[in-house]
């Protein structure tokens, strides 16, 4: 599991670079870390996540975990959701074209 120290220390321009060199088992920590209070924390995550998607497959499968946060009563734990569920759908459809 990602430490949120570790997660917090990556610049926002090194979050590429991060998401190449992450492990797939790091993944579960990372998304449970959108479920943090703290929006820093929060948006970090996702933002790593998106880039991850990018370029490999791993994130995908935590998608209905991305569904489930669309019935949130929080506006931006729905925001999440469908911003990991649309970014997802596009990155997987422009590698079909590949």
């Amino acid at each position: 599991m990602m430490a949120v120290e570790r997660l917090m220390s990556i610049d926002k321009e090194q979050l590429p670079e991060a998401a190449k060199s992450i492990s797939s088992s790091e993944l579960p920590g990372i998304v449970e870390l959108l479920d943090e209070k703290d929006d820093k924390i929060r948006y970090q995550a996702l933002l790593l996540l998106q880039y991850r998607s990018r370029l490999f497959d791993d994130v995908y499968p935590f998608c209905e975990k991305f569904r489930l946060k669309l019935k949130d009563k929080n506006s931006y734990q729905r925001s999440i959701g469908i911003m990991l569920i649309a970014y997802g759908l596009t990155e997987n459809r422009r590698r079909l074209k590949a």
